[in-house]
């Protein structure tokens, strides 16, 4: 089954898919496997034994027991060679994947991004518009809360209901957006490690945030790098119409950035990162930020990925995976 079978994994254990964030966390990475238990009980067989009485059955069953339930065999030679083959769960997939982006490429932080970073710190702390703004939001929480509270940990599932896909139906755009939402996590993570900026409400009682603050960093938002970055990557692989924004009669304009950012993908990820604002856990800037930091990330995530797809043996962890989900579509 090769690489499809695991693919399809990347959805398992319903939302846990999304590496998006557990908890009230802001971002994080969360390991569940799937809830199904097996009891083995004492089954009943179809024939009557002594006694007379039914015979019951343990596994394997006790009438085969020495005879031919020894002979079954089940995948005598499992496959070797598959990067990311049969029986990967999420998010073991994503972060398999990420340790391969990591290997090829040793300035997955972005080394670059710290004077966009430093420029846009600076102007968020120049201005306590910044605070005042995210006062006058309180007023939409009530309106937004259930979905700001979804998109917590459930990211993808956005892009996957404004495009119609998951992960039984398109695999490998999946594990695509997932590989994006876990790159997203770890560049975020890397430079709010770096400039420590505190939560709005410690500045502001005021604010009063409806669910625990994340205890790590504000800056830059790990919700709006990750929706950002799902948004780019899946707008290289989709056709046109689920990327770009349309004129008045309909047709699609030309592609353009100006085009993409007005698109149901970027308004959805700047939908995102806004909710995030309204709950008082981060300042716009925090989200632009986020948003600057995925630009840069895109495009080299993508080159990446390409690197990846080069190698010659999927032992060294070969995927095509940009291909693979473009052929979904």
């Amino acid at each position: 089954m090769g690489n499809a079978s695991i693919a399809g994994n990347a959805g398992n254990a319903g939302n846990a898919g999304n590496a998006g964030n557990a908890g009230n966390a802001d971002v994080g990475v969360a390991i569940v496997m799937s809830s199904a238990s097996r009891p083995i009980g004492l089954s009943p067989g179809l024939k009557l034994g002594l006694g007379p009485a039914f015979s019951g059955n343990g596994w394997p069953p006790s009438d085969l027991l020495g005879g031919t339930a020894g002979n079954w065999i089940y995948d005598p030679e499992p496959a070797t060679g598959t990067f990311l083959g049969r029986g990967w769960e999420a998010p073991f997939s994503r972060l398999a994947l990420f340790a391969q982006i990591a290997k090829e490429d040793h300035d997955w932080f972005i080394k670059a991004a710290k004077v966009l970073l430093d420029a846009t710190l600076k102007t968020g702390h120049a201005a306590d518009a910044e605070l005042d703004e995210l006062f006058t939001l309180v007023d939409f929480r009530n309106d937004v809360m259930d979905e700001a509270l979804t998109q917590q940990t459930n990211i993808i599932g956005y892009f996957a209901g404004i495009l119609a896909f998951n992960a039984a139906t398109h695999p490998y755009t999946y594990l695509l957006a997932a590989a994006a939402e876990t790159y997203a996590l770890y560049v975020a993570m890397y430079w709010k490690a770096q400039y420590q900026r505190p939560r709005p409400s410690r500045r502001s009682p005021w604010l009063m945030p409806p669910i625990n603050p994340p205890g790590h960093a504000a800056f830059p938002s790990g919700h709006s790098t990750q929706a950002h970055l799902i948004a780019f990557m899946l707008g290289q692989i989709l056709p046109p119409a689920g990327v770009f924004s349309f004129i008045p009669g309909g047709a699609i304009q030309e592609p353009k950035p100006s085009n993409f950012d007005n698109g149901p993908l970027a308004r959805m990820a700047e939908r995102i990162a806004r909710n995030r604002e309204v709950l008082g856990l981060h300042y716009p800037s925090d989200s632009l930020a986020g948003k600057i930091l995925a630009g840069l990330a895109g495009p080299k995530l993508l080159a990446v990925l390409k690197k990846i797809a080069a190698r010659t043996e999927p032992a060294s962890g070969k995927i095509d995976l940009l291909q693979l989900a473009k052929a979904e579509w």
